[in-house]
């Protein structure tokens, strides 16, 4: 398994590497024109240049992060390429697991150097007046202090982005499978956001009563709570239910409806991969 996921890090890092130091530049170039008077022309047209070019790069790299993950994965196992690993001696189920793994580890990198670029922003906005540090440091201490908000916060995001990547896996293996070849990113995107409504659909209606753990607003501690209303649509960010005296942060019926669709949908993969694969030879 570690030589697997060596090699899937040697494929793919300078990929990733180039879009993390892409969001790093331009949130110090956006940082620097806070810098210059915001009340003149050229300062308010450098500002919102690097603002416009800021975003495009974020919108960019999220676009190129789910292209570069559907190609990846198509090469490996869906395309010529395909019928060389599955000559190997590894087993199926380490090949998908390590893909998956791979990706949801870059995943994590960006959203982190996302972060960092926020706080690399604030810092030249504010000229170094606010301690962005000191800020983080009292975040990470508040996380702390509940720590059963931050266990089923890691756990909601942890799923959420596995559901992201199994779908996405699905999705390739099924068009392979009914040997969908022209514009197959595109049908692939198309499908991807069908598969990943159906799952959000049927986990929102497997919570309308939920169960779970809230927090008790007037004796301040945790309880266990049950409440009725649906959930957010997308699968893994789950906005607290407020009632009166109580919010719910976290759903026992959400977290078996995701586990469920996350589950179901690997093995329901793996049968498409093992059993109705149909290698592109291009």
């Amino acid at each position: 398994m570690g030589k697997i996921l060596k090699h899937d890090f040697k494929n793919s890092y300078k990929e990733f590497l180039i879009m993390c130091a892409a969001i790093i530049i331009m949130s110090i170039l956006l940082g620097i024109t806070c810098l210059f008077d915001l009340n003149s022309f050229l300062g308010r047209v450098f500002f919102m240049s690097s603002m416009t070019f800021y975003i495009l790069i974020i919108t960019a790299v999220g676009i190129l992060w789910i292209v570069y993950i559907i190609n990846s994965i198509n090469k490996k196992f869906f395309t010529r390429e395909g019928y060389l690993t599955f000559t190997t001696p590894i087993s199926i189920d380490k090949l998908i697991i390590s893909k998956i793994l791979v990706n949801f580890i870059w995943f994590i990198v960006v959203m982190v150097t996302f972060f960092i670029s926020v706080l690399i922003i604030v810092f030249f906005a504010t000229r170094g007046y606010v301690d962005v540090f000191s800020g983080l440091i009292e975040m990470v201490k508040f996380a702390f202090q509940q720590p059963l908000i931050l266990v089923t916060s890691i756990i909601k995001v942890i799923l959420y982005v596995l559901s992201l990547l199994i779908t996405l896996f699905f999705t390739l293996a099924f068009l392979s499978s009914v040997n969908v070849r022209k514009a197959r990113t595109i049908i692939t995107l198309f499908v991807y956001g069908i598969v990943l409504n159906i799952g959000n659909f049927l986990i929102s209606m497997l919570s309308f009563f939920s169960v779970g753990l809230g927090y008790d607003t007037v004796n301040f501690k945790h309880v266990f709570c049950y409440q009725t209303g649906y959930l957010t649509p997308v699968i893994g960010i789950m906005a607290p239910i407020a009632t009166e005296t109580t919010i719910m942060y976290f759903s026992f019926n959400q977290l078996i409806g995701m586990i469920g669709f996350i589950v179901g949908l690997y093995f329901i993969t793996r049968y498409l991969i093992t059993k109705k694969l149909e290698l592109d030879s291009n």
